[in-house]
């Protein structure tokens, strides 16, 4: 189908950028083509010569934020200060985009792939064999996606339990009186650090 002369000029790095845009304001999950053809200020359908669907631009825009990603060198330090460094950089880079990871979950997006395999290569190449390596990194991995998933979960007003449902640790973190106000950074901090620290132990002894 022809372009209209009245549509602007079209392009992958306008989709992508547009869609990054939607995702900052509306979080991933309520991205449609729809609303990103109304941010590019064309017909729904002009999009769609560029992208087969919201899944191929959700890979698209991943692709974008982990290509600006690059594992630490040997020179910044051993292999547990490179992997947590790794890891608060991809905190940094998916922040303004909420629910980016959790929608890209099953789907194969190439520089976040890359990106992975290069923080398990930091195990690898410390000499840690596969057996203990895998395990290691993949037991990091499901403690940082799921930290993703409860984090989302708790800023969402409509999955968010009311406060006669609520579960001790969360009465606790709202009683001033015994618990300093904590943010989400920080508890990430210290989860990431108790694991690899944990890791440290196990792969090092």
């Amino acid at each position: 189908m022809a372009r209209s002369a009245t549509q602007p000029a079209l392009s992958e790095e306008a989709i992508v950028t547009a869609a990054m845009k939607l995702i900052s304001r509306k979080g991933a999950a309520a991205l449609t083509m729809r609303d990103l053809a109304s941010e590019l200020g064309v017909s729904p359908m002009a999009a769609y010569h560029y992208v087969d669907g919201k899944d191929d631009l959700l890979r698209r825009v991943g692709n974008h934020v982990w290509s600006l990603l690059a594992v630490p060198s040997a020179e910044e330090g051993p292999w547990y200060v490179r992997l947590r460094l790794s890891m608060l950089a991809e905190r940094d880079a998916l922040a303004p985009y909420p629910g980016l990871d959790a929608a890209l979950h099953f789907l194969d997006v190439e520089h976040k792939r890359a990106f992975e395999n290069a923080e398990l290569d930091l195990l690898l190449d410390a000499g840690i064999p596969p057996v203990q390596a895998v395990p290691a990194f993949r037991t990091l991995m499901s403690w940082v996606q799921g930290h993703r998933y409860i984090e989302s979960t708790l800023r969402n007003p409509n999955t968010r339990r009311p406060p006669g449902m609520m579960g001790k640790a969360q009465v606790l973190a709202l009683d001033r009186d015994r618990m300093p106000e904590m943010h989400a950074d920080d508890y990430f901090m210290f989860g990431l650090d108790a694991v690899i620290a944990g890791l440290r132990v196990e792969l090092e002894s």
